[in-house]
C-alpha cells in the first residue's frame, strides 16, 4: 500500500506544499516498507487534493526554425611532404627506482586499508532489544515515529504514557523477519500536553522503555 501514495509524497516535496518534515518521514517510511498510518494516508490525501486541482497545463515550447545548412564545397588540397624526426631512445628505468616504489606501496596500501576502515566516534548499531522514537522531543501536529527491537515474535504491545503514568496511546505492532518492529502515532492523536512522554514495548519476555518530551 506504500507505493501507491510515494508518487504523491515526491511530487508534493517538489512543489513545497505541506510540512517537509512530516512529508520526509512518509517517503522514508514508504522506502523501508513500513507501516503507514490513516493520519499519514489523510495527510497525503488532503494536500493532493488541494494543491494537484490547482496545476495548470504548461504551454508546449513550439519548435525552434531551424534553418536551411549550407554545406560548402571543400577543394583537395596538396599534402606536403612531412620530415622524417629521428625518435628519441627510450631509456630503461632504474632498477632502484622500482624497488623504492613497490616498497613505498606496501607501506601505503595497508595504511589506507586502516585509515578507511576506522570511524571515530561512530557507535555500533544495538544488537539487543530496544524501543526509540525518531527525535527526542516534538510539537504540535507532528508525526511521532516508534522502532525497536524485539527478543520475541509474533506480536508487541507499544503504548505511551504521560507524565503521571497514564497510558494515551497503545497498539500492538507485529514483529519482522529481522525482530524489528515500528508504528507511527501522532501529538495530536494523543493530545499531548507540555511534559515528558513515556515509550514502553512489550513482547510478554522483555520490557524496553524510552522517553521523549513535547513542547507547545
Amino acid at each position: 500500500m506504500a507505493d501507491s501514495i510515494i508518487d504523491d509524497v515526491k511530487t508534493l516535496l517538489e512543489g513545497d506544499y505541506g510540512d517537509d518534515r512530516i512529508l520526509k518521514q512518509i517517503h522514508r517510511a514508504c522506502k523501508n516498507g513500513e507501516i503507514i498510518s490513516n493520519y499519514e494516508r489523510n495527510y497525503v490525501r488532503d494536500l493532493t487534493e488541494k494543491h494537484m486541482g490547482q496545476r495548470k497545463a504548461e504551454p508546449v515550447p513550439e519548435a525552434p526554425h531551424i534553418p536551411d545548412v549550407v554545406i560548402p564545397v571543400s577543394r583537395p588540397q596538396a599534402l606536403r611532404p612531412q620530415a622524417h624526426r629521428p625518435r628519441a631512445k627510450r631509456r630503461k628505468p632504474n632498477s632502484k627506482m622500482i624497488l623504492l616504489i613497490i616498497v613505498a606501496l606496501a607501506v601505503i596500501i595497508p595504511a589506507a586499508a586502516f585509515f578507511g576502515s576506522y570511524e571515530p566516534g561512530v557507535a555500533p548499531a544495538p544488537t539487543g532489544p530496544y524501543v526509540k522514537t525518531e527525535f527526542s522531543s516534538y510539537g504540535a501536529n507532528e508525526l511521532i515515529r516508534i522502532d525497536g527491537i524485539s527478543g520475541g515474535s509474533g506480536q508487541i504491545a507499544v503504548s505511551i504514557t504521560d507524565g503521571d503514568g497514564k497510558t494515551v496511546w497503545s497498539d500492538d505492532v507485529d514483529i519482522k523477519g529481522d525482530r524489528s518492529y515500528s508504528a507511527v502515532t501522532a501529538t495530536a492523536e494523543i493530545r499531548a500536553s507540555p511534559g515528558t512522554y513515556t515509550v514502553s514495548a512489550d513482547d510478554g519476555t522483555t520490557r524496553e522503555s524510552a522517553t521523549f518530551s513535547f513542547v507547545q
